[in-house]
């Protein structure tokens, strides 16, 4: 779990920073470290921020697909 939310914070980082595929990517990197363990809440929140890291991107489609993902 530590591990996840550090990857969260790197996110957020590279979202602030500009470097949005990096952040999409720690964002999933994050969310996949705690299939099993991790809140309903948590995971929705890595979902939220890899959507948002997407949107910055232009990415709609997967940006979309993100936001309705529910714990998976």
């Amino acid at each position: 779990m530590l591990g996840s939310l550090i990857l969260d914070a790197m996110s957020h980082q590279a979202t602030y920073t500009g470097r949005f595929r990096e952040a999409a990517n720690l964002a999933q990197a994050a969310r996949t470290g705690t299939t099993g363990v991790a809140t309903a809440t948590l995971t929705a929140h890595f979902h939220t921020m890899e959507a948002r890291a997407l949107a910055r991107l232009g990415e709609a489609k997967s940006c979309d697909l993100r936001l309705v993902r529910r714990g998976a």
